[in-house]
């Protein structure tokens, strides 16, 4: 995939990321506890296959801690 692709589908994802993150922030000024946990979770996984993706990386899986944890040391938050 060429770098112009790969960081239109990175930011395709953050895009995603954003939209998750603010319905759960509407549902929980609702008391909708649950449903905005579950956005709120979607909303970090969505944001860190973004970053992978414009890394160049392959992200797999659903576990916000296992990406955070198999990113390239360099690329890792401090």
């Amino acid at each position: 995939m060429s770098v112009e692709k790969r960081l239109l589908e990175a930011h395709r994802w953050l895009a995603q990321a954003w939209d998750d993150w603010e319905a759960g922030k509407a549902l929980l000024e609702r008391g909708k506890h649950a449903q905005a946990a579950f956005l709120a979770q979607q909303a970090g996984e969505k944001a860190l296959k973004a970053l992978w993706i414009a890394l160049g990386l392959d992200p797999w899986g659903h576990s916000l801690a296992r990406l955070l944890r198999d990113l390239p040391p360099e690329e890792a938050p401090a």
